[in-house]
């Protein structure tokens, strides 16, 4: 364990997206964006950040949940009502990540493993 906390060979890279990425929750496109982020972090599966400006706020609840993650910060979180639905804590993000990943700030990720949420590049489905 290093000064910072962090584990030695744990790694987080954010890199620009090449594409169009949607979301769909319940099969309803929650975002829709051409300047997705991913983030490729040791141990996790790659996770699709959405620029804000880019997702459905008409969509979006607030949440009093949040969790800290040592490599990226104190994230909070979003509900989504989207395909009839209530979706608690569905999404988050990082209102001041720490250094390093700096670039997905304020961008909101989305649990793609939950079989109501569908994440499309280019019309693939990649979660």
């Amino acid at each position: 364990m290093s000064a910072d906390g962090t584990k030695a060979g744990h790694t987080v890279e954010v890199s620009d997206v090449d594409g169009r990425l949607r979301v769909l929750l319940h099969g309803e496109v929650v975002a829709d964006t051409t300047s997705a982020k991913v983030l490729h972090e040791t141990f996790i599966r790659p996770r699709w950040y959405v620029p804000p400006e880019d997702v459905r706020s008409d969509l979006l609840e607030v949440s009093g949940h949040s969790t800290h993650c040592p490599f990226k910060g104190d994230a909070s979180y979003k509900s989504v009502r989207a395909g009839g639905g209530l979706e608690e804590n569905i999404a988050w993000f990082y209102p001041e990540p720490i250094a390093g990943v700096e670039a997905i700030k304020g961008h909101l990720a989305f649990y793609d493993e939950r079989d109501e949420v569908q994440v499309e590049l280019d019309g693939e489905i990649v979660a």
